[in-house]
């Protein structure tokens, strides 16, 4: 029997910050992931301000990663076809790169075994269980099974979260809209309604079947691209896309990362998405941009995104769910990286702060942390996402912040920051350089 004081399961951003946040506190920590790493993952692979700055934290070294690539320009590209420049700040610091996950994900669950996280990959979760006591879990290793204790579990096991299942509190729904609200309290839940551990929120979801996400994802890697992709980051607002986009998002040695995502709707099957990838890279307006010689790499990949914080508990009991299991991916853009680190770094400071008495209070503490920083973006991104749902204000949009220097520079911040778009919603945000700070990694980029 292993006994250890969190068990993380899933190595992926989510779970390797966590278990990392937590063995430097001195925790034993137990890292368990089906996968053997380096593994790949369907993602867009890009890196913003807020995803940089923690992985600054956590004390990631750029040059371990092999496909790293900074990014200083953008280049959108609007519903009528309308291009606009936005240059990124040069200083100090940066505020945006781009790294494959095979690469990322394999580099930042190295810092956790470095901190003294036990990982075991190759790893199974077959059952769970909390107790009075503690968590009492049995995973599949090398073929046996072997008995877990912990006081905690940090789940961070993707949107189709086994752990959640495991334990019964699995909350099968219809898509749901990315705009829905935060969940606001309900007085007297109902057999419908699963309550989160948080003595302020409870989440009323629709029963109705299996949970799909909100946007779903195409991508395929490709080299010997031109100039322009290979040092640029380029999204086009296709009209037919909308309010989703196409995307080239340069890698090292002249690699890109070329995809669309869409919203998840009833009038827009999925399984028109392979069809639709190759008339998309050959449109006129995006083969100018990547060129004549562009070879695409092995075959394309789809994945869905879970962009939904809140319909679903993030804690139950002793176990915190984190990233995907979180559906935490940004409304608007579907980034996900920044967001798993986010709340993988939170559920392990809420279990630092636990005191004892009160197995849940981590539970409550990291709920009542997630809505309270995540809740107004997501607000404010869903609401944004309609707006530029519409082609005319996708146009006016791009064209209004790309007008003058000041308009572009501060659009391009505001893209890549994590905390702009829901300050809006939160006055106590706002502080003076709010816009005007310093990015991450700021020794290679004084």
């Amino acid at each position: 029997m292993q006994e250890v004081d969190v068990l993380v399961i899933g190595g992926g951003p989510g779970g390797a910050s966590a278990a990392t946040t937590l063995a430097r506190a001195g925790r034993s920590v137990l890292l368990v992931d089906k996968a053997t790493f380096p593994r790949d993952k369907c993602c867009g692979d890009g890196l913003t301000s807020g995803a940089l700055r923690r992985l600054d934290a956590l004390g990631l070294d750029p040059s371990n990663v092999a496909s790293w690539q900074w990014v200083d320009d953008v280049e959108l590209s609007s519903s009528r076809r309308t291009i606009r420049s936005f240059p990124l700040p040069t200083g100090p610091g940066h505020f945006a790169a781009i790294a494959t996950r095979v690469d990322l994900d394999a580099a930042i669950l190295d810092l956790a075994r470095l901190d003294g996280a036990l990982v075991w990959e190759d790893t199974l979760l077959t059952a769970i269980s909390d107790t009075a006591t503690g968590i009492r879990a049995t995973v599949q290793r090398s073929g046996e099974s072997e008995q877990v204790v912990a006081s905690h579990v940090v789940a961070a096991d993707g949107m189709w979260s086994t752990t959640r299942k495991l334990l019964g509190a699995a909350t099968p729904t219809s898509p749901t809209s990315p705009t829905s609200p935060i969940p606001t309290p309900t007085p007297t839940p109902t057999p419908t309604t699963s309550t989160s551990p948080s003595t302020s929120a409870s989440v009323s979801v629709e029963r109705v079947g299996p949970y799909l996400g909100e946007w779903h994802g195409y991508r395929q890697y490709a080299r010997n691209v031109h100039t322009e992709a290979s040092r640029k980051l380029w999204i086009w607002f296709e009209p037919d896309l909308l309010p989703g986009y196409l995307w080239s998002f340069p890698l090292a040695n002249g690699r890109v990362n070329l995809g669309f995502g869409i919203a998840r709707t009833a009038d827009r099957p999925t399984k028109d998405m392979k069809s639709l990838w190759s008339s998309l890279i050959a449109r006129p307006n995006v083969a100018a941009v990547l060129g004549p010689d562009i070879e695409l790499e092995a075959a394309p990949k789809a994945w869905p995104i879970p962009a939904n914080i809140g319909s679903a508990p993030l804690a139950s009991g002793r176990v915190l769910f984190v990233g995907d299991a979180a559906r935490a991916c940004d409304v608007l853009t579907g980034e996900g990286i920044g967001q798993a680190l986010q709340t993988g770094i939170a559920a392990a400071d809420s279990i630092l702060a636990e005191r004892r008495g009160d197995a849940h209070a981590a539970g409550r503490r990291y709920t009542e942390r997630v809505l309270a920083e995540m809740g107004p973006d997501h607000q404010m991104s869903g609401w944004l996402e309609d707006l530029i749902a519409k082609p005319w204000i996708c146009e006016a949009a791009i064209r209004l912040s790309g007008s003058t220097n000041w308009t572009r520079r501060n659009f391009a911040r505001w893209l890549f920051e994590d905390y702009a778009r829901g300050i809006a919603l939160t006055p106590t945000k706002w502080r003076w350089g709010l816009m005007s700070g310093a990015g991450a990694y700021e020794r290679l980029r004084p």
